[in-house]
């Protein structure tokens, strides 16, 4: 099965769970759909996929619950991304937490290494590098990652468009249960928050795409090259403010880490000493 169906079939999974406990009145909390959507992409036998999971989530440090990168098939290169789960309040029909204090500026800050550069800033010696010296600095302690949010939806009053399945966006023959999970750029929920704080389904509808799409690129290319495609077209950050993210650099060294580590038996959980801060699910390329 390709990893688009995989990631398709899970959508819809999520949508049908989601409707499953809508019915018996019983709210979900997201990082149950999160556990399940983990364990059902280690279940599938077509990618090898590295999870690893922390004690002591440090959320509200980086703003984010989940990191998902998508390496080639030598594991050396990839894309990240530091993401944020939202799920649907069956009450409110709306996403009650999407503007939670300052988690999406944290979000972004820790994406693309602005806590780290600030801090570079009061280094005096800082000041007189070169530009690509600036950036190698900076690259040195963390590889930039792209901030996304990851919406799980269920639908029952029809709020979600037709016009979502008709888009060009949707190539893949996705079905109104396709939106199960759904991804939205960062720069879509800055806008939403000057919008009255705006988190009900309608606000979000327009800005919505599946999931699957990250991966679905019918153009071809390894997996980081159909992830990095899907991204520079919803371009989920400021490109001349993040100019120093690329999808071809080297993994950092924790990742390189897990994957490294990956054949022995790992605990399920461990601390997280090292200040991830999110559990992490690593998917790698099929080889040629």
């Amino acid at each position: 099965m390709s990893l688009c169906q995989i990631f398709r079939d899970l959508s819809y999974k999520t949508w049908m769970q989601l409707g499953q406990a809508r019915q018996v009145d019983y709210q979900i909390r997201e990082t149950s759909i999160t556990d399940f959507l983990m364990v059902e992409l280690k279940s599938q036998n077509s990618y090898e996929v590295i999870t690893k999971a922390f004690k002591g989530n440090e959320e509200g440090k980086n703003g984010a619950d989940w990191e998902w990168w998508f390496l080639n098939s030598s594991g050396k290169k990839g894309i990240g991304f530091r993401v944020q789960a939202k799920i649907i309040n069956f009450e409110s029909n709306s996403f009650e937490q999407l503007h939670y204090k300052n988690q999406t500026y944290t979000l972004i800050e820790s994406s693309q290494g602005i806590s780290i550069l600030k801090h570079l800033i009061m280094n005096k010696e800082f000041f007189g590098l070169e530009k690509s010296q600036k950036i190698n600095s900076i690259r040195k302690i963390q590889k930039p990652l792209v901030p996304l949010y990851c919406l799980y939806i269920n639908d029952v009053n029809n709020i979600l468009t037709n016009d979502l399945l008709t888009s060009f966006h949707f190539f893949c023959n996705s079905a109104i249960e396709h939106f199960g999970c759904s991804i939205v750029a960062v720069r879509d929920i800055m806008r939403l928050k000057t919008i009255n704080k705006s988190n009900k389904l309608q606000d979000v509808n327009n800005f919505l795409y599946p999931w699957h799409l990250l991966v679905c690129n019918p153009n071809g290319g390894n997996l980081p090259e159909k992830v990095w495609s899907f991204v520079k077209e919803i371009e989920p950050f400021d490109k001349n403010k993040y100019e120093y993210f690329s999808y071809g650099d080297e993994l950092p060294e924790y990742v390189q880490k897990i994957v490294n580590d990956s054949h022995k038996k790992l605990e399920n959980e461990s601390d997280d000493k090292d200040g991830y801060g999110a559990n992490i699910m690593i998917i790698k390329d099929k080889k040629d």
